[in-house]
């Protein structure tokens, strides 16, 4: 049980970290934009 779970999350892990990869650098980008507003 203990292997077929750590195969399985790791599928998923990959996945997930680039999903996060992408939504993290869309997050900065709104940030800055955000940042950018103020300031202006």
């Amino acid at each position: 049980m203990k292997r077929k779970e750590k195969k399985g999350n790791k599928k998923l892990t990959k996945k997930w970290k680039k999903k996060q990869q992408r939504n993290w650098r869309k997050n900065i980008c709104r940030k800055k934009q955000k940042k950018n507003i103020k300031n202006g």
